[in-house]
């Protein structure tokens, strides 16, 4: 025991270290020397661990500026660069994006996201080689074949975007000059076609029922329960929830002029229903105090005043995203009984089989990794916060086609100005009602012409 207290007594607590030292050292990664980072497709080493935690960006400023030198003396030509190098340089692209917006932006998770995949990509060994050390024009049918046979279990959604990525990754060094042209992939690693992805997803279930959602509303605590108030009026998303801010409440609190963030910032108007609002200042009530003030215009937080969505470095320098709303939606489905309890299997590392007994042998190897199933279902199939948005629209009656595109952000041609201008929010208003009364009243039929003749959920919600 205490060669573990002076094997980490440098570190000091979390909590200890202010929210500002704790953003500066977001791209560095402790270990038990000292700081590290990744850089250029290797782990660099910045500094000791006796070092001043305010100097650790100074230090490595100095260090990157002598591996730019010597990169920038030795740089190969283009038809001879490996895939390690051609990485490097497309990571780089990709976190300008995420700091200019230019020239298209994109977002910190889809970041960290492209650099998983291609990261596990790099690292795959064919022949006794990693990929990582092939030139760029030595990829072609022969590389693909046994790296698509390693995704064979994966889902046709999640091979689809993978396949994606590594497409876009090829097609940026044909555009920079690093290839000539793109490989040729074969007839392994290629996108699934739509109609299988679609097939999945008609088998999935995606959508809460109203027993499910009395269930819900019944267990939440105060903040679960205001966002259910929020998803039911606006069909919001994780996202959405973890980047809702005060400016975008009309004065009277009733309405949101909310940008959907995926779509490019398509118009999207949401009025809150009464009892969304009340559940909202009931939270509001309590929120905590934000860690940093950076996060005060933040409406939700965590317990600890942090962001609910927010990403912190790896072992391997990308970030690891955490989604607080997520983890305690998953919480709340376990309380209401809607989810089954987790389980520990055994998979191939290579294959993502399950290990038929102890000490079998698959791919020619005895890996097996650990993977956590819920019971007898599978992820795909589970309903999440995510869910909501999909409740949404299968509750919306017939004759809102247009208000359940500018609730949920899929405006189209309809132009929102004009809209309002036209109609006010009248409908959106009505639309949102119905909603509630499909949700806390008896059921209804779906897509009925049924009008609501009242306006507030069950007073048991109250």
């Amino acid at each position: 025991m205490e060669k573990y207290e002076a094997k980490w007594e440098w570190m000091p607590p979390a909590k200890s270290v202010p929210a500002r030292i704790q953003r500066i050292l977001l791209p560095f990664t402790p270990c038990a020397k000292g700081w590290t980072i990744w850089y250029q497709g290797k782990t660099r080493y910045v500094c000791a661990k006796t070092t001043d935690l305010t100097q650790v960006p100074e230090h490595w400023v100095k260090i990157k500026a002598a591996i730019d030198g010597e990169i920038a003396g030795a740089r190969r030509p283009p038809g001879n660069r490996t895939l390690r190098e051609a990485l490097s340089d497309y990571f780089q692209w990709l976190d300008y994006r995420v700091q200019h917006g230019k020239p298209k932006p994109l977002a910190v998770i889809s970041a960290e996201d492209y650099k998983r995949h291609l990261t596990a990509f790099a690292r795959f060994e064919a022949n006794g080689r990693k990929f990582a050390d092939l030139s760029l024009a030595g990829f072609g049918p022969e590389q693909f074949k046994p790296y698509a046979k390693t995704l064979a279990a994966r889902s046709p959604t999640s091979f689809a975007r993978i396949v994606a990525t590594v497409c876009g990754f090829f097609n940026y060094c044909k555009v920079e000059g690093l290839v000539e042209s793109v490989p040729n992939y074969g007839s392994y690693f290629t996108r699934p076609p739509q109609t299988q992805v679609r097939d999945r997803r008609l088998q999935q279930q995606k959508s809460f029922e109203q027993e499910e959602l009395w269930a819900i509303a019944l267990t939440a605590d105060t903040q679960e329960r205001a966002w259910l108030g929020l998803a039911l009026s606006g069909a919001m998303d994780n996202a959405d929830i973890a980047h809702l801010t005060f400016d975008l409440f009309s004065p009277d609190g009733m309405l949101l002029d909310y940008r959907r963030r995926k779509s490019g910032r398509i118009p999207r108007l949401i009025p809150l229903h009464p009892m969304a609002r009340q559940w909202l200042d009931d939270y509001l009530a309590i929120r905590p105090k934000p860690a940093d003030p950076a996060y005060k215009d933040l409406v939700f937080l965590t317990p600890t005043g942090l962001p609910v969505q927010r990403s912190k470095p790896g072992k391997t320098g990308l970030g690891n995203h955490i989604d607080y709303v997520a983890h305690c939606w998953d919480q709340l489905l376990r309380r209401a009984g809607l989810r089954q309890k987790t389980t520990v299997v055994r998979v191939c590392a290579v294959c993502g089989k399950l290990r038929p007994a102890p000490r079998a042998v698959c791919c020619e190897q005895r890996k097996w990794k650990k993977k956590l199933t819920m019971g007898d279902k599978k992820g795909p199939t589970f309903k999440g916060f995510r869910s909501l948005r999909t409740t949404f629209a299968n509750l919306t009656p017939r004759g809102f086609s247009e208000e359940r595109k500018l609730i949920m952000g899929h405006t189209g041609d309809i132009t929102l100005d004009h809209y309002v201008e036209k109609y006010g929010t009248t409908h959106l208003r009505r639309l949102v009602e119905e909603v509630w009364l499909r949700t806390f009243t008896a059921p209804w039929p779906r897509g009925s012409e049924r009008r609501a003749t009242e306006n507030t959920p069950a007073d048991s919600l109250r």
